[in-house]
C-alpha cells in the first residue's frame, strides 16, 4: 500500500507545521505578519506592497528559516509595533527587527544584524515585492543612490534583465491620487521582474548581482538596513476593497476554453507509468511530453517506449530534447532526427534546448558557452520535418 499523502504535503509541499499569519492593523493600514516578515500591506483594503522581508541566503541561494525569539507584538487603534530577535543556522548570524505602522499608511521595517563568525552568504538584507496587477506598465518615480530622480515605468512585458538599478526609493500610485513611496536604506538595491520565474511580483533586493557572490560578512561585522513606506496624496473618497473568494467549476475561463493539459514523462518513470495505463487514461491528458537527454544514457528504446505509452493512453506525444554538446550541436540534432524517423515520426511537437541553457544563470552573471539558438532551431526544423 502506498503511503498516504498528508494534507500539509498536498497544500504546501512540506510536513512542517505552517503557522497562520497574524494580522497587524493600524486604522486603515493592515499587513500580514508571518515568519518575521510582512505580506500584503494594504491601505483601506488596497494592496500597496506585496511583501517586505529581511532574508538571509546561503551560498547556494537557499533561504534560512530564522529562529525567532523575544517576539513582542503591540497595538493601539492607530498604530502597531513589532520587535523580535532572530538567529540564523547555528547562530553564525543574529539580527534584531523593529516594525512600526501608523493609521496614516506609513510603515517602517528595520533590521540590524551581526555575524558571530565569518558568514558566507549570497544575500543578507531586505527584499521588497511590488504586485503585478495595477502596477505592470504603470508610471513611477525612482530615486537613485546618488540622489538623482528618474521618471520611468514598471515593465509592462516581462523584462529578462533588471529594469531598475542603483535604487534608493520607488514611488507609484496604488489608487487614483494616492501614492506610496518605498524607501530602502543601508545598501544599494536593484529590481528584477519575477514573472521570469512565474512569480507575480517585481522584486527589489539588496546588493546588486553584478557584485561577486557569495560574499563573506566578517566576524563582528554589523549590517543595518531599513525599508519605510509613506503614503501621499489626497483622495476625496477611498472605496474599500472588498473581494469575496469564489471558485467556479467550468470548462472555460473568462469565456475562453481551458488550455490543453499534459503530463511529462522521464525515462526513469517508464516502468511505473506503463503499469498504470488505466489511471493515466482516466487523467485524460491531451499530450505526453517525453524528456530525452542523451547525457544520461537515454536511448532509442526509451523514445520508443514513451511514444507507445502516449498512443496507449490516447495522447499526443511531444519530444523534449536536450542537445548534449556545444561544438557538435548540429550533429546531435541530426542524429536524434534519424532515430525519430526510424520510429515512424510519432512526435507531433519537438522542443529542443542546448544543455548549457538549462543552467540557472542570474542576471549580471557570465553566460555559459551555448550554440547559437537560431542555428539550433534551423537544424531542428530540418531534422524533424513532420513535427
Amino acid at each position: 500500500m502506498p503511503t498516504p499523502i498528508s494534507d500539509l504535503i498536498r497544500l504546501y509541499g512540506t510536513d512542517e507545521q505552517i503557522q497562520p499569519p497574524r494580522i497587524l492593523q493600524a486604522g486603515p493600514l493592515t499587513a500580514e505578519f508571518e515568519a518575521g516578515n510582512l505580506r500584503h500591506i494594504r491601505y483601506h483594503g488596497h494592496e500597496m506592497i506585496r511583501a517586505i522581508s529581511f532574508i538571509v541566503r546561503d551560498k547556494n541561494w537557499g533561504t534560512y528559516a530564522p529562529d525567532i525569539s523575544h517576539l513582542d507584538l503591540g497595538s493601539e487603534p492607530d498604530s502597531f509595533r513589532v520587535t523580535y530577535e532572530a538567529s540564523i543556522g547555528n547562530g553564525e548570524f543574529r539580527y534584531s527587527a523593529v516594525i512600526l505602522g501608523k493609521a496614516d499608511g506609513s510603515l517602517s521595517f528595520s533590521g540590524k544584524g551581526t555575524a558571530t563568525s565569518d558568514f558566507v552568504t549570497n544575500r543578507t538584507g531586505f527584499v521588497v515585492l511590488h504586485p503585478i496587477e495595477g502596477v505592470a506598465g504603470a508610471a513611477c518615480t525612482i530615486e537613485h543612490v546618488d540622489s538623482s530622480i528618474e521618471q520611468t515605468a514598471f515593465p509592462l512585458l516581462i523584462d529578462p534583465i533588471q529594469p531598475m538599478k542603483d535604487l534608493r526609493a520607488i514611488t507609484h500610485a496604488f489608487l487614483p491620487r494616492l501614492e506610496v513611496t518605498c524607501r530602502m536604506e543601508g545598501d544599494t538595491f536593484e529590481m528584477e521582474d519575477q514573472r521570469n520565474w512565474t512569480d507575480a511580483s517585481f522584486k527589489t533586493y539588496v546588493r546588486p548581482l553584478a557584485l561577486p557572490w557569495p560574499y563573506t560578512i566578517a566576524k563582528g561585522e554589523t549590517i543595518q538596513q531599513s525599508v519605510t513606506l509613506t503614503v501621499s496624496g489626497a483622495a476625496v473618497r477611498i472605496e474599500p476593497a472588498v473581494k469575496q473568494p469564489s471558485i467556479i467549476l467550468d470548462k472555460s475561463v473568462n469565456g475562453r476554453n481551458m488550455p490543453p493539459l499534459g503530463i511529462g514523462i522521464h525515462p526513469r518513470d517508464l516502468n511505473g507509468m506503463e503499469q498504470n495505463i488505466r489511471t493515466l487514461k482516466e487523467a485524460a491528458p491531451s499530450h505526453l511530453v517525453c524528456y530525452f537527454d542523451p547525457r544520461f544514457g537515454h536511448n532509442s528504446t526509451d523514445l520508443k517506449r514513451m511514444a507507445a505509452l502516449g498512443m496507449a493512453i490516447g495522447a499526443e506525444v511531444w519530444l523534449e530534447f536536450v542537445v548534449p554538446s556545444v561544438e557538435h550541436f548540429e550533429r546531435d540534432i541530426r542524429e536524434a532526427g534519424l532515430v525519430v524517423d526510424e520510429l515512424g515520426n510519432p512526435f507531433s511537437a519537438v522542443m529542443i534546448s542546448p544543455a548549457p541553457d538549462l543552467k540557472c544563470t542570474l542576471p549580471g552573471s557570465p553566460w555559459p558557452p551555448c550554440p547559437p539558438l537560431e542555428e539550433c532551431y534551423q537544424a531542428a526544423r530540418t531534422a524533424f520535418p513532420s513535427a
